[in-house]
């Protein structure tokens, strides 16, 4: 059994409570709808945590001959990680709908600085891992900019939802942040992922 194989099991199991979490507490939503006040803005921001996910189950197939698992020092960030997106998953609904309903604007507007200060702590550990592997490689501080902006600029936006409370605001920044993500999604294939350390 090679490493992948031995990590891949637990990657899927926390990918798939996360993914649960999130459909769970949606179709509790569903079954009482008579008793909720609908706003679309908490459910593109469910739609975001769940693209997160997706992301990384997707990303982690390009990592079968990364060497970053084979110490428990080196896969802890991953597992972080994983567990973090598993929070912000859980924390993108609410978990039950009580009997006097629940109003999801008010809801997220309760809600909106846990959750992402859950993706700014996410995104920060991504690019300190990414930081920290690049650095050990070349020491190149330059490329190690280059090559984490993404991660900066995100931490930035999500960052600013976090202390802004201006509902266009959010729903702008949230908007344009999956414009420019699903325009980078799309065109990702898992048959055109070469298999290297250096691309995790």
């Amino acid at each position: 059994m090679s490493p992948f194989e031995y990590i891949i099991p637990l990657v899927s199991v926390i990918v798939g409570l996360a993914i649960a979490d999130l459909a769970v507490s949606f179709n509790r939503l569903l079954r009482a709808h008579e008793r909720v006040e609908w706003d679309w803005l908490p459910l593109l921001a469910a739609f975001v945590a769940i693209v997160a996910v997706l992301d990384i189950w997707w990303m982690f197939y390009r990592a079968q001959e990364a060497t970053f698992y084979h110490s428990l020092a080196g896969f802890l960030p991953f597992a972080a990680q994983l567990i973090l997106l598993f929070l912000i998953n859980a924390a993108a609904l609410p978990d039950d709908v009580p009997e006097e309903g629940i109003n999801l604007k008010k809801f997220y507007e309760g809600n909106s600085s846990y959750f992402w200060s859950l993706f700014v702590i996410y995104f920060i550990s991504i690019f300190v891992t990414r930081a920290a592997s690049i650095l050990m490689l070349d020491w190149d501080i330059i490329n190690m900019f280059k090559k984490t902006t993404w991660n900066l600029i995100i931490v930035v936006f999500f960052g600013s939802l976090i202390f802004v409370k201006n509902r266009w605001y959010h729903s702008i920044l949230i908007i344009t942040f999956l414009a420019l993500y699903m325009s980078q999604w799309s065109v990702r294939s898992l048959a055109t992922f070469t298999l290297t350390s250096t691309n995790y």
